[in-house]
């Protein structure tokens, strides 16, 4: 049995050209600010889901690293709710200065470029409704849903693994595009070409004469076809796009099922890390990413509510 559940954009712009695995220099950590609402609604579970999201962090930093001399510490402030009229599993979103382009968010200005916002925000924000029956420590029975995968899938969202296409094929917010989007690329009717235009600057300008029927493409899904990606799958890959548009879980999700990405979960414990398919994705966003101890291949993933803010300069 599997879970559909309907996603929500995480609005975080991001920006950098790709790159491939660079020399470490330094290590990430995550400090997550749990509020009054994270402390009421998770109750008897609180310890245990605290302990969850510093498993997720401290996996997440053995294997992301800074692109320069030094550490960076990602602040993350986390809400909580008991919602059973919702679809919402959890949450995670970033921010971004909104300028035109495809923008880095907070979090990776300051992974990649050593940039602190200016607004006094945090990096990042994630919310859970703790009204589902989780599965915590990475023991989940076949009538729970696990934790710690629950919140890597969002993570990596936060991350950057996302985008702001909505059903006309364009951004949502004018030239302002995720980093993520400069690597989709839709059918045009007889071949895949970039979906959103750009200019000799990598500026965007406009999107294909068909991207609003390219977004809801069964037959010929969006690619992802960042050069990481490529070189792992010697092709694109297929990002989800049913035949109804649906909002935050079109085209930012994989069509690949045993896959960190994919838009549904099931019930139980899964195989926890990222595959080396999430890991060239990474590297596409720009991250460094060492090598992992093992593979850690995945079993089923998730369609996890991600609502996100964005912010203008």
């Amino acid at each position: 049995m599997s879970l559909r559940i309907r996603l929500l954009f995480c609005f975080c712009i991001m920006g950098l050209a790709p790159k491939g695995q660079g020399t470490q220099a330094g290590d990430i950590s995550f400090t997550f600010n749990y509020d009054a609402s994270f402390t009421t609604s998770a109750g008897s579970h609180l310890t245990a889901a605290q302990s969850d999201f510093a498993f997720v962090g401290t996996y997440i930093s053995s294997l992301v690293k800074t692109d320069f001399t030094g550490n960076a510490v990602v602040e993350i402030d986390v809400s909580g709710s008991n919602d059973s009229s919702s679809g919402v599993l959890a949450s995670a979103g970033g921010y971004t200065n909104g300028n035109d382009g495809f923008e880095k968010s907070f979090t990776q200005l300051l992974v990649q470029n050593n940039e602190k916002n200016t607004f006094s925000l945090p990096e990042a924000f994630s919310s859970i409704n703790f009204d589902w029956n989780w599965g915590y420590g990475g023991s989940t029975t076949s009538t729970e849903i696990d934790f710690r995968y629950v919140l890597l899938h969002e993570m990596f969202h936060a991350l950057g693994f996302e985008s702001v296409i909505d059903a006309s094929g364009a951004s949502s917010y004018g030239n302002s595009y995720n980093d993520f989007d400069q690597y989709v690329k839709g059918w045009d009717g007889s071949k895949y070409v970039n979906l959103v235009d750009r200019d000799s600057s990598n500026i965007p300008t406009g999107v294909i004469a068909n991207a609003a029927n390219a977004v809801v493409d069964n037959a010929h899904p969006l690619l992802f076809d960042g050069p990481n990606v490529r070189a792992y799958l010697n092709a694109g890959a297929e990002l989800y796009t049913p035949s109804i548009f649906e909002a935050g879980a079109s085209i930012s999700h994989y069509n690949y099922p045993g896959q960190l990405e994919y838009f549904q979960i099931g019930y139980g414990s899964k195989s926890f890390g990222f595959s080396g398919l999430d890991q060239a994705f990474l590297k596409d966003l720009g991250y460094t990413v060492v090598p992992e101890p093992g593979t850690c291949m995945l079993s089923v993933a998730s369609l996890i509510i991600l609502v996100g803010a964005r912010r203008k300069s």
